[in-house]
């Protein structure tokens, strides 16, 4: 098997906050449901009693009001009811918030006290990894063992592990989670090594820090390229094997074959004998010879049981 590891680019950030979508209580209508389809963006926000603006007038800091984490409540008013209120800035209709931390100056929404709980998924700039996509894709190159799908007896074929985690306002990496289920070890072995990875940049929103999600797709490929007659061995007794390498006009005397625990011997043609002295796992390594180690070319490892 030939094993390759493919380090993709950083996946941007869905759009929406990734807080738990909550039914908020409130006099009407939930956040999301009132707000799915604004039929007007001369519709009125009012935050804490006070006129904040129309939707079109807030632009981006509406979307403060989008995090369920500072929503005490809402209520929605509208016709006769909005402008009996709010007058002729009601006519369009009016959605009333009474929000945490959060005060109006000039028809900005700007929020003050303990922001930390509110983890964004959509933000003006990324969290970055110091050094940018490059570095971190060679950090995750360096670090993730592209074996593990092989190791773990995983079929040829290409999986693609995507992995979700948050950077805090100073960096520092929490709350990390595939978001696949390949299995053979390949989600564990990303989630370990981004968390011990070092700190990142930040995100920023309006101007400021945030504690905001990313996404990072990491893709393993097992090729088939060794045939073995057999994947399970004996231990403490030679176990008569053969192996071919499926390339044209490779040749047994071409190989050179290692593993990781016990011995191997070349008998004839594609024949060999395996000895190991203990039950477990083992590595078998197919490589061709060449008088340079650096040029020598890898057909690919794989994983054998010893029984």
């Amino acid at each position: 098997m030939k094993i390759y590891l493919i380090c993709t680019g950083l996946l941007v950030s869905t759009f929406g906050f990734t807080q738990n979508d909550k039914q908020l209580q409130d006099t009407t209508k939930p956040i999301h449901s009132s707000l799915a389809n604004p039929v007007d963006s001369n519709i009125l926000i009012v935050v804490n009693g006070i006129p904040a603006g129309t939707i079109r007038e807030l632009k981006k800091d509406v979307n403060t009001l989008f995090s369920p984490g500072i929503i005490q409540s809402m209520n929605v008013l509208k016709d006769k009811h909005a402008t009996d209120k709010y007058g002729e800035r009601g006519k369009a209709g009016v959605i009333e918030f009474q929000l945490k931390d959060v005060k109006v100056i000039d028809t900005k929404l700007t929020a003050t006290g303990n922001t930390d709980h509110i983890v964004y998924d959509k933000v003006e700039i990324e969290a970055s990894f110091a050094g940018g996509s490059p570095a971190w894709r060679k950090f995750l190159e360096r670090n993730v063992n592209a074996a593990i799908p092989s190791e773990n007896f995983a079929p040829p074929g290409a999986y693609t592990v995507i992995v979700q985690f948050v950077v805090d306002k100073e960096g520092n990496i929490s709350d990390v989670k595939p978001l696949t289920k390949h299995g053979f070890g390949m989600e564990e072995e990303v989630v370990k090594v981004i968390l011990k990875g070092p700190k990142w940049l930040p995100a920023i929103n309006n101007g400021s820090t945030v504690k905001a999600y990313r996404k990072q797709p990491v893709t393993f490929m097992v090729v088939s390229d060794i045939e073995l007659s057999t994947y399970t061995l004996t231990a403490g007794k030679p176990n008569d094997i053969e192996i071919t390498v499926d390339r044209l006009g490779i040749k047994p005397e071409d190989l050179e074959i290692t593993l990781s625990n016990g011995s191997i011997s070349h008998n004839q043609g594609d024949k060999y004998t395996i000895i190991v002295d203990k039950p477990g796992r083992i590595l078998l390594t197919v490589k061709r010879k060449t008088t340079k180690k650096k040029d020598m070319e890898n057909f690919g490892t794989v994983a054998l049981e010893v029984k």
